[in-house]
């Protein structure tokens, strides 16, 4: 700075005791960004401070003869962090309450010789928590949920949460899961916290606000189970003003607040639901499709009358070719006829206990789809 005199930068490396008369002039300064009102002291005064609060201190006239090509290196006692820190701004948080000392080191690169250090202390008292949360929403349409997050500091160890409205209601720790709200108008939050040194409550009246959206009719997540080539209808699960749903395979009639399809394997759609102040919902339907052929996994054809014959159960294919191989490949079986099975002979003999391989060629009646199938058998007695 111009009003600092080389002269008495000078001294301040040569004598300590011309440090306090110059530090009006070429300070180091401290500055309280978790109070209203900044604070600037000079570092040689005691700082008060509350336990959990983060205090920064900078070196503030960097263009000072007496701070240039210096080195800067801190410790401070009692504080959260490592012993020491360098650089021209460090940030400290002290965890625990008392009296501390603080040291600044300063060493100039070219002449290490110029070096000094300053002494001081901190005070840090057992001050009360303070209750503070944010949201990732704060207006919501009805049937959705919000992610509330704890801002609180000096130190709280204790949070009781409640949600007027919302559900849960309330919960207790320091992150809630999503709040869900189902009916429309404005709701409090509030924010109870607890530390060894106090308790503190933030009420936020009105904080939310619930719209309307969708009306719900049916859940919102549907499983069904069908045999493959049969259909099903689904139904909207919400009243809206538009409805899309997706996707379009294996339908066979949309409108908006149905789809009927026929689907041939295992398929998850989706209907979004809007109404006209810009909400939404989206209905999920996992729709798992019954496919293959039915046909046993074991027979046993020693005519007693029971599972004697290897057959299909399946009544809404069209066959074109049941066969049944040995362990060699051998085709010991054959039919294209849907009520014909194996007996478990091959030329009139009785074939051994093992695992046999069966292949079936077929079309869907329903769908006109054809496919081929694969798989095994065991033949017991």
């Amino acid at each position: 700075m111009s009003s600092c005199k080389l002269i008495f930068c000078f001294i301040f490396l040569v004598a300590f005791e011309k440090l306090t008369a110059q530090i009006d002039l070429c300070s180091i300064n401290l500055q309280l960004p978790v109070t209203t009102n900044s604070l600037n002291k000079l570092f040689g005064q005691f700082d008060t401070i509350c336990a959990g609060d983060t205090i920064t201190y900078k070196v503030i006239n960097k263009d000072c003869p007496i701070f240039k090509n210096v080195n800067f290196s801190w410790i401070f006692e009692g504080a959260d962090g490592p012993d020491s820190i360098f650089g021209n701004t460090v940030k400290i948080t002290y965890s625990d309450t008392g009296f501390f000392n603080k040291w600044v080191f300063g060493s100039n690169t070219f002449n290490l010789d110029s070096s000094w250090v300053f002494r001081s202390e901190n005070i840090v008292l057992p001050c009360p928590p303070t209750a503070n949360f944010t949201s990732n929403k704060q207006k919501i349409c009805s049937n959705e949920c919000i992610q509330f997050t704890d801002k609180s500091t000096r130190l709280p160890n204790n949070w009781q949460w409640y949600f007027e409205g919302g559900s849960p209601a309330t919960y207790i720790g320091k992150e809630p899961p999503p709040i869900c709200y189902t009916d429309t108008g404005k709701y409090d939050v509030q924010l109870i916290v607890n530390s060894n040194y106090g308790t503190d409550t933030l009420l936020l009246t009105d904080y939310i606000e619930v719209i309307a959206g969708p009306e719900l009719l049916l859940p919102i997540n549907q499983n069904f189970l069908l045999k493959e080539g049969d259909s099903i209808t689904l139904q909207a699960c919400a009243i809206g003003n538009t409805y899309q749903w997706q996707p379009n395979t294996s339908v066979i009639y949309i409108d908006d607040t149905l789809l009927q399809i026929q689907p041939d394997e295992t398929i998850l759609y989706t209907n979004t639901i809007s109404t006209s102040n810009g909400c939404s919902l989206t209905c999920s339907y996992t729709v798992k499709v019954q496919s293959g052929l039915l046909l046993p996994t074991a027979f046993s054809p020693n005519q007693d009358g029971l599972n004697d014959i290897f057959r299909i159960l399946n009544t809404n294919i069209t066959l074109h070719g049941f066969s049944i191989y040995n362990r060699w490949g051998q085709q010991i079986f054959y039919t294209n006829r849907l009520n014909e099975g194996w007996d478990g002979t091959y030329l009139n003999q009785a074939q051994p206990i093992e695992v046999y391989t069966w292949v079936v060629d077929y079309t869907i009646t329903k769908t006109g789809k054809q496919k081929a199938a694969k798989g095994n058998v065991s033949l017991v007695r």
